[in-house]
């Protein structure tokens, strides 16, 4: 019995991050004009995508050294105690779940310029767009936790 409590509590957090970009890229998928999104101007799908790639390419390096960071200030007595009460571990898990959300936008916004210009292209766009909301809400959540730690250091 004890060991499905942490599930429990948990179960409504994945939910929403499986939901949440699902939502999100159907009502993008069917209520964006993506006669908007026309060839050969700045808010192109190709041209979203690469700067999307770029974005979250280079705030995964980010998180990846956040973590580093940590590791690195693993003698603390702030880190120390964070080990005894079981926020470390607590803070790795959300900071490497942020980081895969934002390998998947990564991969997606790849995948867009792969299917640029064929049927696939706006569903893989529409995927791109919520995963990309979620991975912003996990980073800003993250973010806020990474703030605590540094300045209680």
């Amino acid at each position: 019995m004890t060991t499905s409590a942490p599930l429990i509590r948990a179960l409504p957090k994945y939910i929403f991050c499986i939901l949440l970009p699902i939502v999100c890229a159907y009502l993008f998928y069917n209520y964006a004009p993506f006669s908007f999104y026309a060839d050969n101007t700045q808010t192109s799908q190709f041209e979203i995508a690469k700067f999307t790639a770029t974005i979250s390419a280079t705030l995964l390096g980010f998180l990846l050294t956040a973590i580093a960071v940590l590791t690195a200030l693993m003698d603390k007595t702030l880190i120390a105690n964070m080990r005894k009460t079981g926020h470390y571990p607590k803070f790795l898990r959300l900071a490497l779940f942020t980081s895969s959300i934002f390998l998947i936008v990564t991969i997606l916004a790849f995948l867009v310029l792969l299917l640029y210009r064929t049927d696939f292209s706006p569903i893989a766009f529409s995927l791109m767009i919520g995963y990309l909301v979620l991975s912003f809400l996990l980073l800003i959540r993250t973010g806020y936790s990474f703030f605590k730690i540094i300045y209680n250091v």
